[in-house]
């Protein structure tokens, strides 16, 4: 599948050529698109443009009309509505029971761990974690598959993210949610690849501003939620790869990434509250974790995770993200 990455932020200020950009009127038109010609189907739009009221509603929309089975990927890791913050998550959907709330209270049928809940610093892994999850989506049988993504979209790493995003997953409908002209620097790239249709939308005018104060709460809930039953596990630190996160601490001299960690620096460092992906021998991810620390000899590492066996668990990627008990960042 294509694509390409491209981050969001509403600071774009690029001036299209041309005629002004022509909007849907309403969202149904674009809704009623998918569900005439079904396929990928890639959300844009800056912080607070209604990204994911638009897929909710898109979702009942395609349910309405028999569109079974359909999927959501959740690629919004800073204000995740389906799997905990930090990752991307896919939900297959085949039923309209499924649909009947929240976004937040359908299924995760899998996520891929990214390590952070900005995109900046962490590209590479956002792209291939969706594209991932886009063609599990596609091999279940999914006939469309709506993607959320993150409010960067900026000129610089938002555009990048974006675009590289739409040549990896090569979508059938893009869906752009704009004010005013700030995604037609990426709507103008895109615009003449073959089979892909562009809908143009106004932003939703009950769409309102939330604060980072209550974008940290949020996660904060959504991590408390996540780690409600956890226990903890014991990791047998030999059978363990352990990752260095993409940013951040456990730098060499000259600046080099150390990119595997020994044991031992679990025990020199107090990591307490650290979270973790669990993942398997191909790197998908199981689940999430504290890390609560080593034993002495460190042959044992102890996470705190709702994952009730430890023996898929072969790779330990470390993020950039601290939590206390209460699930907020420190």
């Amino acid at each position: 599948m294509p694509g390409i990455p491209a981050l969001s932020d509403q600071s774009m200020t690029f001036q299209s050529p041309g005629p002004s950009p022509v909007f849907h009127p309403t969202w149904p038109q674009a809704m009623e698109a998918l569900a005439d010609d079904p396929g990928v189907a890639v959300v844009l739009g800056g912080s607070d443009t209604g990204k994911t009221t638009w897929v909710a509603s898109a979702a009942r929309q395609l349910g309405r009309a028999g569109q079974w089975p359909l999927a959501i990927v959740d690629g919004d890791i800073g204000q995740s509505t389906i799997g905990p913050p930090a990752t991307v998550a896919l939900s297959v959907l085949k039923e309209t029971r499924h649909l009947e709330g929240s976004l937040s209270f359908l299924p995760s049928h899998a996520f891929s761990f990214v390590g952070s809940v900005s995109p900046i610093g962490h590209l590479l892994q956002l792209l291939v974690a969706t594209t991932r999850l886009v063609e599990k989506a596609v091999r279940s049988g999914a006939r469309t598959v709506l993607i959320d993504t993150t409010g960067l979209i900026d000129d610089g790493a938002g555009f990048q993210l974006k675009l590289r995003k739409i040549e990896l997953v090569g979508p059938r409908h893009l869906i752009a949610l704009q004010r005013e002209k700030e995604l037609e620097a990426i709507l103008s790239v895109v615009r003449e690849r073959p089979g892909l249709r562009i809908h143009r939308l106004a932003v939703s005018p009950s769409a309102r501003s939330r604060s980072p104060a209550e974008r940290s709460a949020y996660r904060a809930q959504c991590f408390a939620a996540y780690f409600a039953k956890a226990k903890r596990l014991a990791l047998e630190s030999s059978r363990l790869c352990m990752l260095t996160p993409p940013t951040g601490r456990f730098r060499l001299r000259a600046g080099c990434v150390q990119p595997l960690l020994e044991p031992s620096v679990l025990c020199a460092e107090d990591l307490t509250g650290l979270l973790v992906g669990l993942n398997d021998p191909t790197n998908e991810t199981l689940g999430l974790g504290l890390l609560e620390g080593a034993s002495q000899d460190g042959r044992a590492i102890f996470v705190l995770t709702p994952l009730a066996d430890a023996a898929p668990i072969r790779i330990l990627q470390m993020g950039n993200l601290r939590l206390d008990q209460s699930g907020k960042e420190v």
